[in-house]
């Protein structure tokens, strides 16, 4: 943990624990959990209900409680506040199945030291968080008798020290300045001023000479004056006023002092004193705190690594199995009986269920730590949509709900990172699948409007209600019935969206609808890629445009000539180069050979159409020059899965007839 010695002989000691938890398997787990804590021992007490912890903490030597919130005798919020009343000075973890931020926010306002999740820790971590809620506690309450020790020399002072504010009224008094003004309390002096008290001539030389300090923001240090007292008798004293300012920098009011000058050395000698050692403490007190703050960030820091690398180890065998299942699906094993099919699909949903779950919980991390990466590259959104919802094709199946898609390939355009703008989909179709009953039906819909793209995801499900609405795209908010997930799919959607210059709304339930739920996701439109086809066949040609116009793409034919692709490349700088490239590749070497030596056309990615199998020399030359094959006869999909992983910078280049 740390150097200090505080934590260090809480470690090594055995710490009383009260564990307030009606359900004999959790509080077994837990007792499990601390026994293993190698540093120290833990004394567990248990108690199944909120009377009985409370009798507990009554009869003291507790260290800490671990206290649940639902309880048979008591529920919520108010278990805490009962506890806590009991015995203000104890420690108290909330250790709850109740997922809830604002409650958490609301026990910890009050005095709780953590909250903390059934099911989202382990032993050590469970362990560390009580000693650090002890030793939290230990300074919290030593500040706080520092507090006291101070109010109580102030109070004990006999000098006289108020406050006053920006109209010279009184705001803050000791006991001495209660007593001199023959006061019953501190209450009977606050708001009012000198006038209140001394004769008016005196009174207007004392304000006069406060608003001139507080003006001129000087200071009057050991003033000696004249005043009478409550009794009549007249006191020389030594009076000091210094200007207060506010976090802001202006002067608020003043702080002064008045002493009796024949007790000055002695009470001079005390105020300085006082002060070093004051200072000194606060010095101890501060760096006591920097060294938790710099724990508490050590640990969130290694629980940051943690998450992340649990999460890779993760990602490998899960795609494994659900590459293992896609291929039994497909029948590489043999025929399957409609049974074991339905199983596998069923693996496959939870599969890929576990992979968005591992991709949030990453992409949350990226997020928080400002390090998501974004790679960005022009794809038509029809496509992007079309992939995310055959991802979860399976999963709406398994419900019976139908997922209906009703929008014109060629709308246009996003830069974006397509891996991420995917799973953005897949996460908002999931949550919408989700979230409508059995048999029900999710919409799908794009549309162009003026310079965006806007992508309509809407349900007839359950819908979210009103004050909810707002909240939803909140980090670990969840609503409804359903109590899966983790809260973070639309959250990560949002932040991914607006990274992208996009906007995400949510409306529910839907314009001229009485239930449901529309997502609508509105991404800025970029200009289509520029695709050169050079290829002398010209039905070949004309098939390649006609498929690429049709997805809205800027298609620039010419005769396949090396002179004229390299000036035309040069003036039109594409973002794809499609050839035509025999099976030897012999002819086209020189041309290729060209493009890549030439500095301005060296980055363009190029594309091989080709008929037949390509013999060995020709494989060595096209995978040295990063050519991508597309074989005849092609399918349209196979096209343009080739001009999209060459735009994003996927390196497929297999120049195998696949």
């Amino acid at each position: 943990m740390s150097d200090d010695p505080a934590v260090g002989n809480l470690k090594s000691s055995t710490i009383s624990v009260l564990l307030v938890e009606d359900d004999d398997v959790n509080a077994l787990l837990l007792q499990r959990m601390l026994s293993l804590w190698r540093f120290g021992a833990f004394n567990i007490r248990r108690a199944e209900n909120l009377s009985a912890a409370l009798l507990e903490a009554v009869q003291g030597g507790i260290d800490i409680v671990l206290l649940d919130l639902g309880l048979p005798d008591s529920l919520g919020f108010d278990t805490f506040v009962r506890m806590h009343e009991a015995e203000a000075s104890l420690p108290i973890i909330v250790l709850t199945g109740m997922d809830d931020e604002v409650l958490a926010i609301k026990t910890v306002q009050h005095g709780a030291q953590d909250y903390i999740v059934k099911g989202e820790f382990d032993g050590a971590s469970l362990a560390r968080a009580i000693l650090y809620a002890i030793e939290r506690a230990r300074v919290r309450q030593a500040l706080a008798d520092e507090h006291d020790l101070l109010r109580s020399v102030i109070d004990n002072i006999p000098d006289q020290i108020y406050l006053k504010d920006e109209n010279s009224r009184f705001i803050a008094v000791n006991t001495a300045t209660v007593r001199f003004f023959g006061a019953s309390s501190p209450e009977k002096l606050i708001g009012k001023c000198d006038f209140d008290f001394f004769p008016r001539e005196l009174a207007a030389q004392f304000m006069a000479e406060e608003q001139a300090l507080m003006h001129r923001n000087q200071s009057c240090i050991n003033r000696e004056a004249a005043i009478t007292d409550s009794d009549g008798n007249s006191r020389w004293v030594l009076t000091t006023k210094v200007p207060l300012r506010g976090h802001n920098g202006n002067i608020t009011g003043l702080l002064g002092i008045n002493h009796d000058i024949t007790t000055r050395k002695k009470t001079e000698e005390a105020i300085c004193s006082l002060n070093a050692e004051l200072e000194h403490r606060v010095a101890e007190r501060t760096t006591e705190l920097h060294k938790a703050v710099a724990r508490l960030e050590g640990h969130d820091r290694a629980r940051a690594e943690f998450v992340s690398s649990v999460s890779h180890e993760l990602k490998t065998p899960l795609a494994s199995m659900k590459f293992a299942i896609a291929n039994l699906l497909e029948g590489v094993v043999g025929p399957m009986s409609d049974p074991a099919t339905e199983y596998l699909r069923m693996l496959d949903t939870d599969c890929q269920r576990m992979i968005n779950t591992v991709d949030d919980i990453l992409d949350f991390s990226r997020l928080e730590s400002k390090t998501m990466k974004l790679h960005l590259s022009k794809h038509p959104l029809d496509r992007l949509i079309r992939r995310g919802a055959a991802v979860l094709k399976a999963h709406a199946h398994t419900r019976n709900i139908e997922t209906v898609s009703s929008f014109d390939r060629g709308l246009g355009f996003v830069e974006c990172d397509a891996l991420k703008m995917v799973r953005v989909i897949i996460n908002i179709i999931g949550n919408a699948i989700k979230f409508t009953p059995y048999g029900g039906k999710v919409e799908i819909g794009l549309n162009r409007e003026s310079a965006a793209l806007v992508i309509e995801i809407t349900d007839n499900g359950i819908g979210i209600a009103p004050q909810h609405l707002a909240r939803v795209t909140e980090k670990y908010f969840r609503t409804g019935e359903h109590i899966s997930g983790v809260g973070l799919g639309l959250s990560i959607a949002k932040e991914i969206i607006e990274l992208h210059g996009g906007r995400l709304a949510i409306q529910s339930p839907p314009p001229g609808r009485d239930r449901g739920t529309r997502v609508s996701v509105s991404l800025p439109v970029t200009a289509p890629p520029a695709i050169l086809i050079a290829n002398n066949d010209e039905p070949v040609r004309a098939l390649l445009e006609q498929q690429l116009r049709a997805y809205g793409y800027q298609v620039i034919p010419c005769a396949d000539r090396d002179d004229v692709v390299i000036d035309l490349a040069r003036q039109v700088k594409p973002d794809v180069v499609i050839l035509d490239v025999s099976t030897s590749g012999i002819c086209e070497a020189n041309l290729l050979f060209r493009m890549k030596a030439d500095l301005n056309l060296q980055g363009i990615p190029i594309i091989g159409v080709v008929d037949g199998i390509i013999d060995a020399t020709a494989q060595v030359i096209l995978n040295g020059l990063r050519v991508l094959i597309l074989p005849k006869p092609w399918h349209e999909e196979k096209l343009l899965d080739r001009i999209e992983g060459a735009i994003r910078g996927v390196s497929l280049f297999n120049v195998t007839n696949t």
